[in-house]
């Protein structure tokens, strides 16, 4: 690695799978091919699509995570960021804490339906992205978004 230079900002990973039963996901930023200086970047979440006909993967702000729009700034010398983003975790659909007291009477009926979806709930998707990095001299490389795939079921594949 040539130090001289302020670097390439990047995900560790593109792809990430978590459980809807999480509370948050980590997610890395790498800075390679240099690492002269103090860098930032601005580190940002989406959904999958603006257009939200036809779309049926894509994971809702508020709803399945908390968006986050920050800025991440990288000493010179280091060359990995850690990134925290919150997953919400709906009562509801079983990621209850042990404060949270259910009773039957205020559960609706269509709640109950969203209980009982098992096997039939949809995962759903979105997008991290990184943007406008500073100073202009730092580059992005091609594995600037990641993709977070929230599944629904509790069995979820380690990769």
């Amino acid at each position: 690695m040539d130090e001289d230079f302020p670097g390439t900002l990047g995900f560790a990973q593109t792809d990430l799978v978590v459980s809807k039963f999480q509370q948050e996901v980590y997610v890395s930023v790498k800075r390679s091919e240099g690492s002269d200086g103090k860098i930032n970047c601005l580190i940002r979440t989406e959904p999958m699509s603006d257009d939200q006909k036809g779309v049926t993967n894509n994971a809702q702000e508020y709803e399945d995570y908390i968006p986050l729009h920050e800025t991440i700034e990288f000493a010179s010398g280091e060359n990995e960021k850690t990134v925290k983003i919150e997953l919400v975790i709906d009562k509801y659909k079983g990621g209850k804490t042990n404060n949270d007291k259910i009773d039957p009477d205020d559960v609706a009926d269509e709640d109950e339906e969203e209980i009982d979806q098992g096997e039939d709930a949809q995962d759903v998707m979105f997008k991290v992205k990184i943007e406008k990095p500073q100073p202009s001299e730092v580059k992005i490389s091609k594995k600037n978004i990641c993709l977070v795939t929230i599944v629904q079921n509790e069995d979820i594949k380690k990769e």
